[in-house]
């Protein structure tokens, strides 16, 4: 019986044998009527069926009531156009507990015409979780990106741009198409480039580290923006695969936090002045209190002596 998916020429009913006996391998016989009539120990302790359950169409029969029908008319296909394909599928155990299943079919052909397929069987129960769980884990990173005020670009490890958010033209005033596939450094001013180049090739390195950092980024209306930029590697995040920069533009706040420096040196400028002329005024105040002092003593001794001169003369009018 020939087995069209060799190249080499092999003796056909060893290799048949192999993994008709082989008891980790599963491996099905189909007809032309697209019946199955056998079934290795290898397909048996997968879908956890006897023979006797899985022959015919019973391994149809306990598949999963969602997959039931797209199986019988997928096989139906297979059997009209003869060519090798797969068919995936979920398979309800007796326990109700549910396994994935993949059977990559190989149609076969000898001098009698088409004689069926011969189906190699794996257990895709684990990669499929997993699949399911990456699926889930980009659902919730693309809500949680697509419904923040923060825009967020995701990079290759090459730097190229594969995504922005729904906030970055918000904050850059380019659009979706104008962004993806440019470079990473193409918005960042020139003063900044190197700076981005070292933090990018550094995030290579240091895998899920946040790094941050401030650059000058072109707006679209040709302003240079201040951007506060979070870059973190999650590129062996099967869900994400990328090199993320989350970014907001903090032009105004650092402008407002350089007129708060300047504000606060010409008030520390101004206080010392003040401090300086509070401490004057005290010294001048000081000084005239001795002054008035000294006046009043002088204005004391004028005043004893007219009164001395006014005893005099009394004293003279009576002897």
């Amino acid at each position: 019986m020939p087995i069209p998916f060799f190249d080499k020429k092999v003796d056909d009913t060893k290799i048949v044998n192999a993994l008709a006996n082989s008891p980790s391998s599963g491996f099905i016989i189909i007809d032309a009527k697209g019946l199955c009539t056998f079934a290795n120990q290898g397909f048996q302790k997968m879908l956890s069926l006897s023979l006797k359950e899985i022959l015919g169409e019973g391994w149809i029969a306990h598949a999963h009531y969602e997959d039931k029908k797209r199986i019988t008319d997928r096989l139906k296909e297979l059997l009209t156009t003869r060519q090798l394909d797969e068919i995936e599928y979920k398979n309800l155990k007796k326990d109700e507990t549910v396994s994935s299943v993949k059977i990559k079919l190989f149609p076969v052909t000898t001098d009698k015409g088409f004689e069926g397929f011969l189906g190699l069987a794996e257990d895709i129960t684990t990669e499929k979780q997993l699949q399911e769980a990456i699926i889930e884990n980009e659902k919730r990173f693309r809500a949680l990106v697509e419904n923040s005020s923060i825009a967020v670009a995701l990079y290759t490890g090459a730097g190229l741009t594969t995504y922005i958010s729904p906030a970055t033209p918000k904050v850059l005033g380019y659009t979706y198409e104008e962004l993806v596939g440019k470079d990473f450094l193409f918005l960042i001013d020139e003063e900044d480039k190197e700076k981005a180049s070292q933090t990018f090739e550094r995030s290579l390195q240091e895998r899920g580290l946040n790094l941050n950092f401030n650059i000058k980024m072109r707006h679209k209306n040709g302003d240079m923006r201040w951007m506060e930029c979070i870059i973190t590697n999650f590129l062996d995040e099967q869900s994400i695969h990328s090199v993320v920069n989350s970014f907001r533009d903090v032009t105004e706040r650092l402008e407002a936090e350089e007129k708060l420096k300047t504000r606060t040196s010409e008030l520390e400028f101004l206080n010392k002045a003040m401090i300086g002329r509070e401490l004057k005024m005290i010294e001048l105040k000081e000084e005239n209190q001795k002054i008035k002092t000294i006046l009043e003593k002088h204005n004391l001794s004028q005043e004893l002596e007219e009164l001395n001169n006014t005893n005099g003369s009394e004293s003279n009018v009576n002897p």
